[in-house]
């Protein structure tokens, strides 16, 4: 399954779709981002879902996955289909607004995360400039994630106390959340 969770990106993690953005932003000042998202090309077995044929289940699987402009007039320029959207998963419609599992961003929150994203490239490489190559992997909410994929960890001279306990956001708080006019 794709990982589109940006709750991580204060610590730099989890930082590909915010690249990907960061990259557009600044190919073109005057590119207008409506919205940035993944999509799944590649997947494994279906869970069974009696309702819906095998096609049904794959063209589900291959909605994109990510975040929109919560601007209705701009997203349909590119899903005409957003009320009940064929192209981007999760992204509903109802009479209260945006449905709940809609990823929906304000313009605000896109620069905000733009910026984050700008400030952690400064921050990898000055890390490099500098040669600091600390092992400091991340435990957040007492999960260790800056493990979870190590292929050396027989080699690895990480010690429990070298783990860095960082602050689970839950609600993407750092963005501010702040209404705006989504421009």
């Amino acid at each position: 399954m794709v990982d589109i969770n940006l709750k991580n990106i204060p610590y730099g993690l989890s930082m590909q779709l915010p690249v990907y953005l960061y990259l557009t932003k600044n190919l073109n000042k005057d590119y207008e981002i409506i919205g940035f998202y993944l999509q799944q090309i590649l997947f494994g077995k279906f869970n069974k879902d009696n309702k819906k044929t095998l096609k049904e289940l794959k063209r589900n699987n291959l909605k994109l996955k990510g975040y929109t402009l919560g601007n209705e007039e701009k997203l349909a320029n590119i899903d005409s289909t957003y009320l009940d959207s064929e192209l981007i998963h999760g992204m509903k419609l109802t009479s209260k607004g945006f449905g709940p599992y809609s990823k929906v961003l304000t313009q605000k929150e896109i620069d905000t995360i733009v910026k984050i994203t700008d400030d952690k490239i400064d921050e990898c490489i000055d890390s490099i400039v500098n040669a600091k190559f600390d092992i400091n992997p991340k435990k957040i909410d007492g999960k260790n994630i800056g493990c979870e994929f190590c292929k050396f960890k027989d080699i690895c001279f990480m010690k429990e106390e070298m783990l860095v306990n960082l602050k689970e956001y839950k609600n993407m708080e750092f963005l501010g959340g702040e209404e705006d006019d989504t421009n």
